[in-house]
């Protein structure tokens, strides 16, 4: 029983971690669909709970005195605590988010793709903005997302757009300072999402005026990843203006 306890713990921590970080290669490779990845993420999460408490009964069971077996215990318990947070938390936002992939500050006059609109020619995704019924499950479920209004110059909030997409890592595709776009592309680090963003800043006669948006190319789910990408984008930009968010 000792035995057999701390060998599945550590069975259990290896698959399910293993399970948890396949599921984005294979997707991204397209072995499995969208759906398949997060079943497999609900599968590593049930693994890492019973590898956590297999963990736990070995150490009560073995009661380790080596630094060795307390060592490859410890490991486990955390190794099965962080691939359960991770994958739970995942799991979470795959639940909780609406089935959207095109997000926007201004979803009256969104901002309008051009020179990634090549780039976009075979995505699943249409670029035109998809109307009334996505904007009103944006405002449900995004309504913080709000064009973003400053005293700060137009030049100045261009620049620090841009310097915004660097740091972020994002692809920057086109600059376009005569009309104040910018245009860019990201991959999501686990599943691979394929997606693009339109910055546009202009200037209405009284402030400057920031709209970002977020498009997924291929996926109809993004599980809250535009989102959270136009999110980041307009905190950071505040930060980098001297704007309270």
């Amino acid at each position: 029983m000792k035995a057999l306890s701390f060998a599945l713990a550590l069975c259990l921590t290896i698959v399910a971690i293993a399970t948890a970080i396949l599921s984005g290669p294979l997707y991204q490779s397209g072995q499995i669909q969208l759906e398949g990845a997060l079943q497999a993420l609900q599968l590593a999460s049930v693994l890492a709970v019973a590898g956590a408490l297999c963990g736990i009964l070995a150490a009560i069971l073995i009661r380790p005195r080596k630094p060795f077996m307390q060592g490859i215990l410890a490991l486990c318990l955390l190794s099965a605590g962080v691939s359960f947070y991770v994958t739970y938390t995942t799991l979470q936002d795959a639940r909780e988010a609406p089935h959207i992939s095109d997000v926007t500050t201004d979803t009256e006059n969104p901002p309008q793709f051009d020179a990634l609109l090549s780039r976009r020619q075979e995505a699943r995704v249409p670029h035109e903005y998809p109307g009334e019924q996505i904007a009103e499950l944006q405002r449900q479920h995004y309504s913080d997302i709000q064009t973003l209004h400053t005293n700060v110059t137009s030049a100045s909030v261009f620049r620090a757009a841009q310097q915004v997409v660097q740091t972020k890592g994002w692809q920057l595709v086109a600059v376009d300072n005569d009309g104040g776009i910018i245009e860019a592309s990201d991959t999501t680090s686990w599943l691979g999402f394929e997606q693009d963003i339109v910055i546009r800043i202009q200037h209405d006669g009284r402030s400057t005026v920031v709209d970002v948006r977020s498009v997924s190319r291929n996926e109809e789910q993004d599980l809250g990843t535009n989102a959270k990408r136009v999110r980041a984008f307009l905190h950071e930009l505040q930060g980098r203006l001297g704007i309270a968010g």
